[in-house]
């Protein structure tokens, strides 16, 4: 298993994209991801607030990645200012992931890169609705915003996690075409995907590539 991260200020005048992967085992890992929401104060401390509480857990079923969202919702409502994020967390062990999400980001999987489909795992919130679905504005008590990703193969597979700064701007065929071309090249696919998508992105522009 080798992971792959970026992060890209791009035109923002702040970064507010925080990205982590954390190896918990030789075949387990978790990788976040968080973006601090645009037009509220301190995104970017709202998105350490989320990674820190990713970093903090000591066990990693979906009730667990559960529980980091609420830690983080927690801290960033009690702040004395408005401040909010998105979050994609990915437990990966062997040849199954689980995934929780909030907010916008997104993960992906390609199950072959030899005839690679990008599969979006994670479902958008509606415009007007983000916000308030996003950590910070989470209605504690109902997460809904969860997956399992079965069957992975060693070599083969990749899950791919992004910031709508690149999701935005580029489309499915394009981050297929990005990766291939990097993998094939034997070159760091989320430098690649992120440098692509600063080309055409209004936004911080964050990602991390797991080769399963």
């Amino acid at each position: 298993m080798k992971p792959f991260l970026s992060s890209i200020q791009g035109p923002r005048e702040y970064q507010q994209d925080r990205v982590s992967v954390k190896f918990i085992g030789k075949n387990e890992l978790l990788a976040v991801i968080a973006d601090g929401v645009g037009g509220h104060a301190h995104g970017d401390l709202a998105a350490i607030s989320v990674i820190g509480a990713y970093n903090d857990l000591e066990a990693w079923s979906l009730k667990d990645l559960t529980a980091a969202a609420k830690t983080a919702n927690r801290v960033c409502k009690n702040a004395p200012d408005d401040r909010s994020s998105t979050v994609v967390a990915v437990y990966i062990k062997d040849d199954q992931g689980l995934i929780f999400w909030a907010g916008d980001s997104r993960a992906y999987v390609i199950e072959d890169i030899n005839t690679p489909e990008l599969v979006q795992l994670t479902e958008d919130h509606g415009v007007g609705r983000h916000i308030f679905n996003s950590i910070g504005f989470l209605d504690t008590d109902k997460y809904d915003t969860q997956a399992k990703v079965n069957g992975l193969t060693t070599g083969k597979s990749f899950i791919i996690i992004t910031t709508d700064g690149v999701h935005d701007y580029i489309g499915d065929q394009e981050i297929i075409d990005v990766i291939q071309e990097a993998v094939s090249a034997e070159r760091d696919p989320a430098i690649a995907l992120t440098t692509y998508a600063e080309d055409h992105t209004k936004d911080n522009c964050s990602c991390i590539v797991i080769e399963v």
